[in-house]
């Protein structure tokens, strides 16, 4: 995942070989930035075989991991519905 700034410079990035190697996602699809600056990447889980969705801090530590394959299936996107997220301000960052 990357987010780049107007001049398309970086401003945040994290790769899937930066997860500890039990949280290791397969086919990401998206990522949803939250209010307190954590990111939850999205994954459709590798037929069962990897998480769902992971939670990291902007440092890039494991908050949470969802990895329930009895209950739900896989996790292209995700709405936090309490949360506000960060709003996007026209020319200050795309995402």
């Amino acid at each position: 995942m990357r987010e780049v700034r107007p001049d398309k410079s970086t401003a945040w990035e994290f790769r899937i070989a930066e997860l500890p190697e039990e949280y290791r996602l397969a086919g990401t699809q998206s990522c949803v930035r939250l209010e307190n600056g954590n990111t939850i990447l999205c994954a459709r889980g590798d037929n069962g075989r990897t998480p769902q969705l992971v939670e990291v801090t902007p440092d890039k530590q494991v908050v949470w991991v969802v990895k329930d394959w009895k209950n739900l299936g896989p996790a292209s996107a995700v709405q936090i519905l309490r949360d506000g997220g960060i709003p996007e301000n026209p020319g200050e960052c795309m995402r």
